[in-house]
């Protein structure tokens, strides 16, 4: 079963563009790391930071969308058995040590036709 997590806090200041201290440095490598561990016991489906920006886009139009300190700055798709087993992983994410959470998902399966 498939299984979203959305990291959201934790990681002050930490983006993919910005320049890095060696403090967040180390906190890309932590992240790196573990992504790079999931896929080897065969559950990561993907996974990535998000970048600053966006749209946020409703019925009025799209409008630009900057991130917020408490807005999500992430995901992975876990391919595991249980939603058990998927917070289980979530508890892992480096970024929980400084204060930030993950929320879990399951993905409903969608009919191939």
């Amino acid at each position: 079963m498939k299984f979203m997590l959305l990291f959201a806090g934790g990681d002050p200041g930490l983006t993919i563009s910005a320049p890095q201290s060696a403090e967040k440095q180390n906190q890309m490598k932590r992240w790196g790391d573990w992504m790079v561990g999931l896929a080897k016991e065969g559950v990561l489906e993907s996974g990535s930071p998000f970048l600053e920006s966006g749209k946020l886009v409703s019925r009025e139009g799209a409008f630009e969308f900057h991130k917020g300190k408490d807005d999500y700055s992430g995901y992975v798709i876990l391919n595991v058995p249980t939603e058990q087993h998927a917070a289980e992983i979530a508890g892992t994410a480096p970024h929980i040590v400084f204060g930030g959470t993950v929320v879990v998902r399951p993905c409903a399966e969608v009919p191939k036709s």
